[in-house]
């Protein structure tokens, strides 16, 4: 019985709703800001040139074009027409929301008191620019999370994860490769975040800090990888196994395939030990994605094991 009237169903979609719009206006004056750049306004901006750049217009529409796929995501994982919305239609630009958001929501907390600080590190932004910007960001990653939290488990919350597969060797091998690869390009981008190589000219305190965060990622991929397929985990362990997996592959292809275009659109700012360690990236959550089908459908044909019978006595 409920005193109040509320089921725990429909006490579940008012939370999902009041997250939903929470996370609609959490970046509404970044929004803002990019419809005003657009149109040729120069709120918060130091160095006119910005808005003749054709590099930063093209960047202002693709983002504010994210953004209202990003709010579009929101609805429909927040009303119930989302519920009968095919699965990929969903899934596939929360994955990739997920990604970008994620390191910004790891980033910008570390990153801001460089960025405030260091105006060629604000690449022609006023400081409060950087602060109402990203904390937005942030406020939206969370809040778009925990929404897709809700509505997966509204969707999905009865399936149940199968338990760790017999892998054939093959798997094994790709599992062992893709971890210690992972953890292999996580302690270069640890390395280069703290100076002990130079991946870039006169890296600034924002890019130490960006580089030390892709490592984490890295780190977090070859940590999922080892539970995911360790043959005595958890039932528990292996969700937050494929939680990290989610996460990380997203934003290791998301990010790897942003510094591939940038580095396109700019080759002299680009750096070869980047470029190749977002092609890496890349290929490691690639790979990744294979490993885990193939133990999924290893784990799904593999026939039931029969019930023992105890011997009379």
């Amino acid at each position: 019985m409920h005193p109040t009237g509320d089921s725990p169903a429909s006490t579940l979609n008012q939370r999902r709703v009041a997250i939903g719009w929470a996370g609609i206006l959490a970046p509404m004056p970044y929004l803002v800001l990019k419809v005003n750049w657009t149109l040729g306004g120069d709120v918060g901006i130091t160095d006119p040139d910005l808005l003749t750049d054709p590099v930063y217009r093209l960047a202002d529409g693709f983002t504010i074009g994210a953004e209202l796929v990003a709010i579009a995501i929101t609805l429909a994982m927040t009303r119930q027409f989302g519920q009968r919305l095919p699965a990929w239609l969903v899934l596939v630009p929360m994955w990739v929301a997920t990604g970008l958001l994620a390191v910004i929501v790891v980033l910008a907390p570390l990153a801001a008191p460089f960025a405030v600080s260091d105006s060629a590190a604000r690449a022609g932004l006023e400081g409060w620019v950087y602060l109402l910007v990203y904390a937005g960001f942030v406020a939206q990653g969370v809040l778009l999370l925990w929404a897709f939290a809700l509505y997966a488990r509204t969707r999905w919350g009865h399936l149940q994860l199968p338990p760790p597969a017999e892998a054939g060797s093959a798997l094994r091998a790709v599992a062992v490769v893709t971890g210690v690869a992972c953890a292999t390009l996580g302690v270069c981008y640890w390395c280069w975040s703290l100076g002990l190589a130079e991946p870039t000219v006169k890296p600034s305190g924002v890019d130490r800090v960006t580089l030390a965060v892709y490592g984490g990622f890295a780190f977090a991929a070859a940590a999922s990888i080892h539970t995911f397929t360790r043959e005595r985990a958890t039932s528990t362990s292996r969700r937050y196994a494929v939680l990290g997996l989610w996460v990380a592959t997203s934003a290791m292809t998301t990010w790897g395939g942003y510094y591939l275009a940038l580095a396109a659109w700019h080759p002299s700012l680009a750096s070869p030990f980047l470029v190749f360690a977002a092609v890496a990236k890349i290929a490691l959550s690639a790979g990744i994605a294979v490993l885990a089908l193939g133990l999924l459908t290893t784990q799904a044909r593999r026939p039931p094991k029969p019930r023992e019978i105890a011997p009379l006595r």
